[in-house]
């Protein structure tokens, strides 16, 4: 499908671009969804089950990695290049979880832009839908569908092709926001953290260092991987209370937050479970890990065997050799 020019509703073999294979399947989601709003009381999901269109989803993987502010940015910056001035044809909710967002049909997306780990979607009206990933989500886009992918939550038809938002454990959201300015999350690492904020905010802290980094009103976007790959490149021990930490020290900190996070955004995150980028390619940084997932392994920076631990509940890889 050639960007700019709108699809016709049947060309050829194609339904919005789905094959024939899934036409019908298209077609019964769309007619269940409209049946459904008409009339409360009518069991869609049971309905699709019975004939066979649905089944049953349960999740394949038992360990899932909770997209950080990596994944996010990488999301943002190609959806940016993918839908930026594509006009919005058609929006299809899969999961009564989510909200109607019909208003939005027929609106061009004017700009993409990340807050914290939310996706804002600004439209031509000043409309902007918000989105977050939450533990489990992430978006994939199909130029031309052969079929719809598993665990498929909402489809969003642009003029070059669809979005399809998956979910497997149902955690994402989407609402409209008026003002894109209405974030109240903590600071962006990867634009104005400084040495003086991390100083101000850890100084009363008594918890650990680690879990400093991992509170989202102090740091956005900042997750379990990420917090322990950070202070391994400071050198910093995740236990550490952080009212204990030096200036020259939350100076390393504030660096190597800039130095990873910046790092793993151009590797397209880190894909230890299920992560797929924008186009359904595995990000790369799960190559480049020094300390996660390394418990046993030698240090590569001093040879020492990395630990694992608890630290708030969530485990927590560090070098007991060169992390102090």
């Amino acid at each position: 499908m050639t960007t700019g020019t709108s699809p016709r509703l049947f060309t050829g073999s194609s339904f919005y671009g789905f094959d024939k294979s899934c036409k019908c399947r298209y077609l019964l989601y769309r007619i269940t969804d409209k049946i459904a709003i008409l009339f409360p009381g009518f069991q869609r999901k049971q309905f699709l089950n019975k004939i066979g269109i649905i089944r049953s989803q349960k999740p394949l993987c038992t360990e899932w990695k909770m997209p950080e502010l990596p994944e996010v940015e990488t999301l943002c910056r190609q959806l940016v290049k993918t839908i930026t001035g594509q006009t919005l044809l058609d929006i299809l909710v899969l999961d009564s979880k989510l909200p109607e967002i019909t208003e939005l049909t027929g609106r061009r997306v004017s700009r993409v832009e990340r807050r914290g780990k939310k996706i804002l979607l600004s439209f031509d009206d000043g409309q902007i839908l918000a989105v977050h990933l939450r533990m489990t989500g992430r978006l994939l886009w199909q130029e031309e569908v052969k079929e719809i992918p598993q665990y498929t939550r909402l489809i969003l038809t642009f003029t070059a092709g669809r979005v399809f938002f998956i979910d497997p454990r149902r955690f994402l959201t989407i609402q409209k926001e008026r003002d894109s300015s209405s974030y109240h999350g903590g600071v962006d690492p990867l634009q104005n953290l400084t040495p003086e904020y991390l100083a101000a905010r850890g100084r009363p802290r008594k918890g650990s260092v680690k879990s400093f980094l991992l509170d989202q009103s102090v740091i956005a976007g900042i997750g379990n991987i990420y917090a322990c790959e950070i202070l391994h490149h400071a050198g910093i021990d995740p236990a550490r209370p952080a009212c204990r930490i030096t200036d020259a020290q939350w100076h390393r900190i504030a660096l190597s937050t800039k130095e990873v996070l910046g790092r793993a955004v151009a590797c397209r995150g880190t894909t230890v479970s299920d992560w797929r980028d924008f186009h359904g390619r595995k990000g790369s940084f799960q190559h480049e890990l020094r300390v996660y997932r390394r418990a046993g392994l030698p240090c590569p920076r001093c040879g020492k065997i990395v630990a694992r631990c608890l630290i708030a509940g969530r485990g927590t890889y560090f070098c007991p050799g060169c992390q102090v």
